[in-house]
């Protein structure tokens, strides 16, 4: 009932768009289709989602820019896309409980900060913020 009183009202409502060679056109909802209505939306969100990405990009350049920033030093993986190899031996690691000594030797052979490819997704290793106890 409140469905059908609501898409009732939703169709009967008028917007009217004014131009200079069309000073009053009269539209309704129901003028508009499903498939009408998804593009407009669909539409909306892209240009949202490009204005969003320029603007974080802007933001992340100028951090760099401020402070410095030098690309990370990418770990080297046979596989570009999954990593598998890191993964297992990561999971290896952690069942002989030896992960932390590896990791350790991975932030000094590589330094503080490097990049690694996991499972198609770019991720970054920094150490933790208190000191290596060996």
């Amino acid at each position: 009932m409140a469905t059908s009183i609501l898409s009732s009202l939703f169709l009967q409502s008028t917007v009217v768009f004014a131009t200079p060679t069309h000073p009053d056109i009269k539209m309704t909802a129901a003028d508009f289709s499903l498939w009408q209505i998804f593009a407009g939306v669909l539409g909306l969100y892209v240009v949202y989602y490009i204005v969003q990405s320029i603007k974080v990009g802007a933001a992340r350049r100028k951090i760099i820019k401020e402070n410095g920033c030098q690309p990370a030093v990418k770990y080297p993986s046979g596989d570009p896309f999954i990593n598998l190899k890191l993964q297992l031996e990561n999971v290896e690691l952690l069942k002989k409980g030896e992960f932390l000594p590896e990791a350790r030797k991975r932030f000094l052979k590589y330094g503080n900060t490097f990049a690694v490819n996991i499972m198609g997704k770019r991720g970054m290793f920094k150490p933790p913020i208190f000191e290596w106890p060996c």
